[in-house]
């Protein structure tokens, strides 16, 4: 898959702060876990632009913080959308 390609995953020991996780929510599949949210926006634009929006509709961004609370950061075309944004961004720097 795409995604688990680029993925490094994120060590949770004590001081780190979080990870950030690509989840396919259909299915309740983890497909990857980045160190930053940036890495996770970079899978997501690799994968808009190998497979379209149509791939990223039913992927969700959830931050997973030090004690294991999730909170889902975007999803679908909200992610897409922040995945370019990011692109933008790094364009621009």
């Amino acid at each position: 898959m795409v995604l688990r390609k680029r993925a490094t995953v994120a060590r949770l020991t004590e001081g780190a702060a979080v990870a950030f996780e690509l989840w396919e929510t259909r299915s309740g599949n983890l497909m990857g876990s980045y160190e930053t949210e940036d890495l996770a926006l970079a899978a997501v634009s690799e994968a808009l632009d190998s497979h379209g929006a149509d791939y990223i509709d039913t992927v969700a961004l959830v931050r997973e913080g030090p004690r294991g609370r999730s909170k889902t950061i975007a999803t679908g075309a909200k992610l897409a959308a922040r995945a370019r944004a990011a692109d933008r961004r790094a364009v621009s720097a």
